[in-house]
């Protein structure tokens, strides 16, 4: 079984987060090309006036697969977009690992992975998730947490589970 993340596991999440939206003060607004959304942006409920607070980007695969995701947040002073961090998404035959990869402001560029999460099928209902740090004393990752997921939700992607919540709330 292939676990990936797709552009309609992104629209799914997008438009679960939409929907309540009125209630935690916060609106979404996605940019999307065909099946793809390629930005998020949320702004603040502040009065009258929508106030810009964090941006996603998106960027996929020729499988439709997502490959990245980064996230910015919005400077008051300077006006514009800042980086926060990506995370970038490395598909195998059994799963996936995400990596996270903060921003430098010094080097203005991404800096080595902080994190590492592999998502690997074992069978077919079950999944290992082990994930790594970065230990700057050993120079190497070092293995904080691990766990195993038995029956999980049927093809393990969000956009299945909510797609036939998604067509009733359409209707």
């Amino acid at each position: 079984m292939e676990l990936i993340i797709t552009s309609t596991t992104i629209a799914a999440m997008f438009f679960n987060i939409s929907t309540s939206s009125v209630s935690n003060g916060y609106c979404y607004n996605a940019e999307t090309n065909g099946n793809e959304v390629n930005k998020i942006t949320v702004f603040e409920a502040s009065g009258k006036y929508l106030d810009r607070k964090l941006q996603y980007r998106f960027d996929y695969d020729a499988l439709g697969r997502l490959t990245n995701k980064e996230a910015q947040r919005w400077n008051n002073l300077t006006e514009q977009w800042e980086n926060v961090y990506k995370l970038v998404y490395h598909y195998t035959e059994t799963g996936f690992r995400l990596s996270r990869h903060d921003w430098d402001k010094k080097t203005q560029s991404y800096g080595k992975a902080t994190t590492l999460t592999d998502y690997e099928m074992l069978g077919d209902r079950l999944m290992a998730v082990t994930t790594y740090s970065w230990n700057t004393r050993k120079n190497d990752y070092t293995k904080v947490d691990g766990f195993v997921i038995m029956d999980p939700h049927e093809g393990l992607l969000l956009a299945e589970s909510l797609s036939p919540i998604l067509a009733n709330e359409q209707k």
